[in-house]
């Protein structure tokens, strides 16, 4: 259903056009970049919540082992 609206949305922006060099510019900037945009944002943030696990595992062992002293090189 998304995809047929922006398929119509494309269509109508490349009709409208002088060129295809302008439809493939405005394209490009109100489908692709937003897309591409949120795509590094979710990335960005999936980066930081494995950053976290990593933490919180790491607080899991030393509080396990917090009678034994361990020393890594």
């Amino acid at each position: 259903m998304i995809n047929k609206q922006i398929v119509k949305e494309i269509k109508s922006v490349i009709d409208v056009s002088d060129s295809s060099l302008v439809a493939a510019e405005k394209i490009i900037q109100t489908y692709l970049l937003p897309l591409y945009e949120q795509k590094c944002m979710l990335e960005e943030k999936n980066v930081k919540q494995q950053q976290t696990i990593d933490k919180l595992q790491t607080a899991s062992v030393v509080n396990r082992n917090k009678d034994k002293l361990y020393f890594y090189r």
